[in-house]
């Protein structure tokens, strides 16, 4: 389990409305995964300088280990177009969430999303990873440790900071070593900050392994 809310905080009721998932088809020769690939949710928080960031949460449904790529529209209540960005996430497990960032410059009222995926090149990770995450001042202690037999590489926790259902704060860290890993049996233990009161987080963890 790569995901947790603490306390009773339950998935947020989406803010905005959603055009449309899409789903492309990847290059010739390539299984095309696309489909396999689920939205799960979205939230936004807006910065003091009034960047909108969007953070979208999908789930590999596929048996196979995934690259996602997904491209964002936003639109706002007119109708037109404010923003167009990507991203992408590597070596998602059978049956994981991933998270990507998006961030736009004014705000929007609805999100059209195209989703590519096809099968890694990376061996996954994510699934070997254990996490606990303790409160502090302003802050949650997250602890990582890798119970698989290979290294786990750029492994980077990705923390939603809540205030009811509302994102008050979004702040994430690489936790890794010198070598940008996390070696099998090993921990790794970091601060994540949050400027904001705040009474309940979500963790998501990326990374991947070794190349095939």
């Amino acid at each position: 389990m790569v995901a947790v809310k603490r306390t009773f905080l339950v998935y947020a009721l989406v803010l905005l409305a959603i055009v449309g998932v899409g789903h492309s088809a990847v290059a010739h020769g390539q299984t095309d995964y696309s489909h396999a690939v689920r939205f799960v949710d979205h939230y936004t928080y807006t910065s003091s300088t009034g960047r909108v960031y969007l953070y979208s949460i999908f789930q590999n449904a596929s048996p196979e280990t995934l690259d996602v790529y997904a491209s964002v529209k936003v639109f706002n209540a007119a109708g037109q177009i404010v923003g167009a960005k990507s991203n992408d996430e590597r070596a998602v497990p059978p049956g994981e969430k991933t998270i990507m960032q998006f961030y736009f410059d004014e705000p929007f009222t609805t999100v059209e999303y195209n989703v590519e995926a096809e099968e890694s090149w990376y061996t996954p990770v994510i699934q070997n990873l254990a996490f606990e995450s303790h409160t502090a001042l302003k802050k949650e202690i997250v602890s990582v440790i890798n119970h698989g037999h290979e290294p786990a590489r750029y492994v980077k926790v990705h923390c939603l900071f809540f205030s009811g259902d509302e994102v008050v704060y979004y702040n994430s860290r690489y936790f890794t070593d010198r070598h940008n890993e996390i070696k099998p049996g090993k921990e790794i233990t970091q601060e994540l900050s949050c400027p904001h009161p705040y009474d309940s987080i979500m963790l998501i963890l990326t990374g991947r392994g070794s190349a095939r």
